[in-house]
């Protein structure tokens, strides 16, 4: 054992715990906050494949049954119909149908799946651009897209019978509350000829 070995002092520990908190610190918040963000953009993306899902499954609902259950403008209370998980059985007579509708709500992507508060379909009319941009019950986010989709607002001068708009509306993160809505077009496969 040798005596007068000289180790660190009080003041040069201190300058290096103060040396490694100056970096580490900014380096562990980066870190969390990297992470943080990387789960929101996965969850997007996994809404955004249940939404395109969504958007491909509506067109399988026989559209006959479809336009039974779209409100008409101008001659219903409502300008649009509103499905998720728990309305479909009301909407639809047709067991394939109801099928289609609960099987749209009840998709499963990684393990992630949306309740009836968090993933609605809005169905309107293809000429409805007045009616549904300025009605207060459908969500804002819903309005604002409608209101800003360059399609919908070229629609609005040429109704076509045969044709809806499907809206998705899925509200996929909490908190931050992040929506994503996407539109697309729910087609008659066999439209009447005039």
């Amino acid at each position: 054992m040798k005596m007068n070995q000289k180790g660190f002092s009080i003041l040069e520990l201190m300058a290096v715990l103060v040396i490694f908190s100056v970096i580490l610190v900014p380096l562990l918040i980066s870190f969390t906050n990297s992470l943080e963000i990387n789960r929101q953009a996965l969850t997007q993306r996994i809404a955004a494949s249940v939404a395109e899902g969504a958007l491909y499954a509506i067109d399988k609902i026989d559209y006959s049954q479809l336009a039974l259950a779209v409100p008409e403008v101008g001659v219903d209370p409502d300008n649009y119909l509103t499905l998720d998980v728990n309305t479909c059985s009301t909407e639809f007579g047709g067991a394939n149908d109801i099928a289609i509708c609960e099987s749209i709500f009840e998709m499963q992507s990684q393990n992630l799946t949306f309740d009836a508060t968090e993933f609605k379909l809005y169905i309107f009319e293809y000429g409805a651009y007045d009616e549904v941009v300025n009605d207060t019950s459908l969500p804002i986010d819903v309005r604002n897209v409608v209101a800003l989709d360059a399609d919908v607002i070229a629609a609005n001068d040429a109704p076509i019978d045969s044709l809806f708009w499907a809206v998705i509306w899925l509200d996929y993160f909490d908190d931050p509350d992040l929506i994503l809505v996407n539109v697309g077009i729910v087609a008659d496969e066999d439209p009447p000829l005039n």
